[in-house]
């Protein structure tokens, strides 16, 4: 459109042709401007205009005769072409300010066309920065090119997948630790007897409601993570939908959008790692003490919180926080050891049922006699193919719990925590089976 009005623009006026007539040498121009030139180059006498001399082509200076424009003829070829240019023209945008001129140039620091009088000395875009439309929509795509390396190799985007692998990771090991929990205190209740049954599917049932919990908590934390990837996917599509626009005039329209959007997108924040703080391992301990009383007081047993905490996690986790709270498990499970040991002894020797206490001593005993030291060997070594597991074992060997005292008062205490680490359960029932058999007489 640009290039069409530079061939329709008369080199008198510098406006576009109308009424064109051609001179002899096949250059047009318009009538008015012809009129203009014959009255400048016919000589007068006594003030009065002599017509009929020859005059000279503005553009090429070879003379022609003519008295007035209209005695030259009509191009009438390049007035069909001025009548559907201005039809076209009158179709396209047209300044507001400026009585319905052309918009030909684009201003680049509003982002919007603009005319010719608009970077006049008076007009509102004055020492504005502005280009054609071509030019402009090469600054734009140049523009919303930075704009899309940032959304593609930005570094808030590459942190993206690292704080998602963090939560899932967190996610795993809040429910290894409820699992590890769980299983810990339905073996308690198994150990005590048939009549805190129900009070143990109560407990079970809430960590299941845990679990729950849980899992939608880092669902939905998740989830946002995926959405906002999938925003940035959609608008790289859009992107390069939009660069690929072939009307000048659509893309500058909707650039203004695009551009919005796009830095919008750009500025997101991303969520911060959410970290669920489980009471599961001090309520594990305190269920422990509770055991060692008396059945009348089984209306005093605390229940596990329904809900859990969380805390934003804004930097990264600290290196051995893993291990730490492995050791909080491998307290858990000591004390919890220790603690039911102790109360079916205390209720054995109460009920004066001695035979319950001759057989932990002789399990106790038996233990001693394989060795201490190749017992914690073998276990170590067959922990190998779980790294939970083993970081656990390793901690509970030589870092600070009560598992050192567990080793040398009782190794069948020992392999009975070793046999939960592990998760064998049907094994771990088959130690406690005596001891419920013998509780279950008792009773």
């Amino acid at each position: 459109m640009e290039g069409l009005e530079d061939d329709l623009t008369c080199p008198v006026c510098f406006s576009v042709l109308c009424d064109p007539r051609s001179l002899p040498c096949a250059h047009t121009f318009c009538s008015r401007c012809l009129d203009a030139l014959l009255v400048r180059a016919a000589p007068r006498r006594k003030g009065l205009l002599i017509r009929g001399f020859a005059s000279r082509c503005p553009t090429c200076q070879r003379t022609f005769q003519a008295s007035r424009a209209r005695d030259l003829p009509v191009n009438y070829a390049l007035s069909a072409v001025l009548e559907t240019f201005t039809r076209q023209r009158a179709d396209a945008e047209t300044c507001k300010d400026h009585g319905g001129q052309p918009q030909t140039l684009h201003c680049l620091q509003c982002h919007g066309p603009i005319c010719l009088r608009c970077i006049a000395p008076t007009g509102r875009h004055a020492g504005h920065q502005f280009d054609t439309p071509a030019g402009a929509r090469e600054h734009e795509r140049l523009s919303l090119v930075s704009l899309a390396e940032a959304l593609r190799n930005g570094p808030r985007w590459k942190a993206v997948e690292p704080r998602r692998a963090r939560m899932n990771a967190e996610n795993s090991l809040v429910t290894r630790a409820l699992d590890e929990v769980e299983h810990q205190v339905a073996a308690e209740f198994r150990a005590l007897g048939r009549e805190l049954e129900a009070l143990g599917e109560e407990i079970a049932a809430l960590y299941t409601h845990m679990h729950t919990e849980v899992a939608a908590a880092y669902s939905a934390d998740t989830a946002e993570l995926n959405s906002l990837l999938m925003q940035r996917e959609r608008m790289l599509r859009r992107y390069e939908d939009f660069q690929s626009q072939p009307d000048t005039s659509v893309y500058l329209r909707s650039v203004g959008t695009m551009r919005a959007e796009m830095e919008s997108l750009a500025r997101t924040a991303l969520p911060p790692v959410i970290v669920a703080q489980i009471p599961a391992a001090a309520h594990a301990r305190r269920l422990s003490q509770w055991a060692t009383r008396a059945r009348n007081l089984l209306s005093e047993a605390p229940l596990p919180p329904r809900s859990f905490t969380r805390r934003k996690v804004l930097g990264p986790y600290p290196s051995q926080s893993h291990l730490g709270r492995l050791q909080l498990v491998a307290q858990a499970l000591a004390y919890t050891s220790v603690a039911s040991t102790l109360a079916v002894i205390v209720l054995a020797l109460a009920g004066g049922n001695y035979a319950t206490v001759w057989w932990i001593a002789l399990f106790i005993a038996s233990g001693a006699a394989l060795g201490l030291t190749s017992l914690w060997s073998w276990t170590q070594g067959s922990l190998r193919s779980s790294g939970t597991q083993a970081s656990l074992l390793s901690f509970c060997l030589e870092g600070p719990s009560i598992l050192p005292e567990i080793k040398e008062r009782s190794v069948w205490l020992a392999r009975a925590v070793i046999m939960k680490i592990r998760q064998e359960t049907d094994t771990a029932l088959g130690w406690f089976k005596h001891l419920c058999e013998s509780w279950g007489s008792y009773r």
